[in-house]
């Protein structure tokens, strides 16, 4: 059997792009159309940094938008395309990019569930350790909210919390660390590397 490698989870909005701001609901969400969505600045150096250290880079993020009819499921497809686009231009490319479209009270009967890939459940991670050979122990997972450290937790990763920067988490997850974003958690990762 090959030898099981190490990989950084990481979710999407809050960590790598920001959320964008829908004036008609007023409230931040996860950008609904390519024109929506950015991309922090500092985040590719970050990536490049952890891929040449040996991580595998892997996105796991709920996208309940489509499912909860606030867009439709091509431009979500389209936005998850411009994100992976954009990181290639900036040379940078996901080993995996997973996401979840369900949501449990979903108007679409399909997506209406309680699945095991949803965050805090730890689907996403591991389904990326069968199909890519990670040793979940030894890998880390980033993100912003009190889910992302759950489902991290539920997998066995290091847990590592960011602030976004447009919303706190909710508060009630216990992280192994805490960051101010992704360029000081990727030093906390590559120093614990190098221990």
């Amino acid at each position: 059997m090959d030898e099981l490698r190490r990989a950084v989870f990481l979710d999407r909005d809050g960590v790598l792009n920001p959320q964008a701001y829908y004036a008609e609901r007023d409230e931040l969400d996860s950008p609904l159309a390519t024109e929506d969505l950015r991309v922090y600045e500092g985040v590719a150096p970050c990536l490049k940094r952890l891929r040449d250290a040996g991580y595998l880079l892997v996105v796991v993020t709920n996208q309940p938008a489509y499912a909860k009819q606030k867009t439709t499921a091509d431009d979500l497809t389209a936005v998850r395309e411009a994100f992976l686009a954009r990181f290639r231009e900036l040379g940078v490319e996901f080993d995996l990019y997973l996401s979840c479209r369900h949501h449990p009270q979903s108007a679409i009967p399909e997506l209406r569930q309680s699945c095991d890939c949803r965050k805090p459940m730890p689907g996403m991670l591991l389904r990326a350790a069968r199909e890519l050979a990670i040793d979940l122990r030894s890998s880390w997972i980033v993100g912003d909210r009190d889910t992302d450290i759950w489902a991290g937790e539920k997998a066995g990763c290091t847990t590592v919390l960011v602030r976004s920067l447009e919303q706190g988490h909710n508060g009630h997850s216990n992280p192994d660390y805490r960051c101010g974003d992704l360029a000081e958690a990727c030093e906390l990762i590559l120093g614990a590397r190098s221990r």
